[in-house]
């Protein structure tokens, strides 16, 4: 796992990540199957065409949201926040 700063990575940056982290995962263990996991920040065209080039699995977000999912927990979110 990665932990970076607040802020949306360019997408240099977001292939250099992918490239470090695959790199040094397949040093160590390079049998294992790899699935890369990421927020929408890492959702991009270019992303999912270099993990799909390394032969790399995927499950990132994308997209600024969905009006089905918002509406399906709007009601718990909103109890959420007058709980807190």
């Amino acid at each position: 796992m990665i932990l970076h700063e607040g802020k949306t990575p360019l997408r240099k940056e977001v292939r250099a990540i992918l490239k470090h982290v695959i790199k040094r995962i397949g040093e160590h263990w390079p049998k294992v199957h790899i699935v890369v996991r990421g927020d929408n920040q890492y959702g991009r065209e270019e992303a999912m065409a270099w993990c799909e080039q390394q032969g790399v699995d995927y499950v990132l977000g994308y997209g600024a949201g969905n009006s089905v999912l918002d509406a399906m927990v709007r009601a718990d979110a909103v109890r959420s926040i007058s709980n807190a």
